[in-house]
C-alpha cells in the first residue's frame, strides 16, 4: 500500500505542476526555476558526470594553492571551504577568520573556477542553452560559477543593495533573469559577492531578513496585494526573497543539505508568511529513482511545502519528463 501512496502523491505533484504551467505550457514564464550544485551534474547526463568530477578536485587545488597539506575533503563543498579557512588561519595565526574568508574567495576560489572548461562539452551548451530559452521570466541559480551564461552575453547588473548587507547579482541571458543569491566567479562587477564561508552565509541571511521586512513594510501600506506575485505589483524587487514568495518554485539540484542550508530557512519562512497573508503557491522538487537525497527531502516537507515531481529511474527519464510537463519536448 505503501508504494500505491506514493505514486498517488507523485501524479498528484505532476497533476499539480500542470495546473500551475497550464496547456502547452502557456503560464511556465510564472514559475520559478531554483537551481542548485546538483543541477550541473544532472542536465549533462552521462557527458556532464566527467567534468563535475572536477569539483572535487577544485578542492583539493585550492588546498594546494594555499599551502595546506593533507587537506581531508568531507561531503560538502561548504564543509571543505570551512576547512581550507581553519588550515589557511592555522598558517597564518594573525589573519581574522572574515579576513581567510575574503583572501580564499577573492584570488584562489575564483581563480580554480573561473578556469573550469565549462565550454568543451557541447551537451552541456545544448542543454543549458535550451533550459534557459525555455521562457522563464526569472530563475534563481544558487551556484557560483554561472555556468547557464554564455560569456558572450552582458555582465552582471547589480539590483540595489539591502541597508548595506549586500547587494543581488542579477544577469539576464535569452530575456531571462538568472539572481544570484550566491554572487557568481564569473561576474566582473562583483567578485566580491561570492557566498562561501559561515560568516557570508550569515550576511547573505541577514540580507534575506532584510528583504522579507522590506516587504512587509510595503504590504502593510498595499494590503490588497498581500498575496499576489510580486512581479504582478508596484513592488520595486531588489532582492530574490520577494520575488520566490508567492511565485510557485521548481528546485533541481538542491540536496537542501549543508550547501543550502540558507534556502531551507527561506522555504520555512515562505511557508509562514503565506499562511500569514492567506496564500498557498506549491513548490516542487525533481528528483528520480537515482536521488539519494529524496529520503531527507521529504522530511522537509511538513514544514516547507515541498512536493516531489518523481521522474522515473534515472536523472535522463526525469529531465524527459519535465520537459514534456513543462511544453518544451
Amino acid at each position: 500500500m505503501r508504494g500505491r501512496d506514493d505514486a498517488d502523491t507523485h501524479a498528484q505533484a505532476w497533476e499539480q505542476l500542470a495546473q500551475v504551467v497550464g496547456p502547452g505550457g502557456a503560464r511556465r514564464s510564472e514559475l520559478v526555476p531554483v537551481l542548485g550544485s546538483g543541477m550541473r551534474a544532472w542536465v549533462g547526463d552521462r557527458v556532464l558526470p566527467a567534468w563535475f568530477r572536477q569539483w572535487p578536485r577544485l578542492v583539493e587545488q585550492l588546498a594546494r594553492q594555499v599551502a595546506v597539506d593533507d587537506f581531508e575533503r568531507g561531503h560538502s563543498l561548504t564543509a571543505d571551504f570551512e576547512r581550507l579557512v581553519e588550515a589557511y588561519r592555522a598558517l597564518r595565526p594573525e589573519m581574522e577568520p572574515l579576513a581567510a574568508e575574503n583572501a580564499l574567495i577573492a584570488t584562489h576560489v575564483r581563480q580554480a573556477l573561473r578556469a573550469q572548461p565549462y565550454r568543451r562539452f557541447p551537451s552541456l551548451t545544448a542543454r543549458t542553452g535550451r533550459f534557459a530559452r525555455l521562457g522563464f521570466r526569472d530563475v534563481i541559480d544558487l551556484g557560483i560559477d554561472d555556468v547557464f551564461s554564455d560569456p558572450a552575453e552582458p555582465g552582471a547588473v547589480i539590483v540595489g543593495s539591502l541597508s548595506g548587507a549586500r547587494t543581488t547579482t542579477v544577469r539576464t541571458v535569452h530575456g531571462t533573469r538568472f539572481w544570484h543569491p550566491h554572487g557568481s566567479v564569473r561576474a566582473e562587477a562583483a567578485p566580491s559577492q561570492v557566498v562561501l564561508g559561515v560568516e557570508r552565509y550569515g550576511r547573505s541571511v541577514a540580507a534575506t531578513v532584510t528583504a522579507f521586512q522590506r516587504h512587509a513594510h510595503w504590504v502593510r501600506q498595499n494590503p490588497a496585494d498581500a498575496a499576489k506575485d510580486v512581479r504582478t505589483t508596484s513592488f520595486r524587487l531588489e532582492h530574490w526573497a520577494p520575488l520566490a514568495l508567492h511565485a510557485p518554485l521548481l528546485l533541481i539540484g538542491t540536496s537542501l543539505g549543508d550547501d543550502d542550508w540558507d534556502l531551507v530557512w527561506f522555504l520555512r519562512m515562505r511557508r509562514r508568511a503565506q499562511a500569514m497573508y492567506g496564500c498557498r503557491a506549491p513548490v516542487f522538487r525533481l528528483t528520480c529513482g537515482a536521488d539519494d537525497d529524496a529520503g531527507k527531502v521529504a522530511s522537509y516537507r511538513a514544514t516547507t511545502g515541498i512536493e516531489a515531481l518523481h521522474g522515473g529511474r534515472t536523472w535522463k527519464d526525469a529531465w524527459a519528463r519535465l520537459f514534456a510537463a513543462l511544453g518544451a519536448v
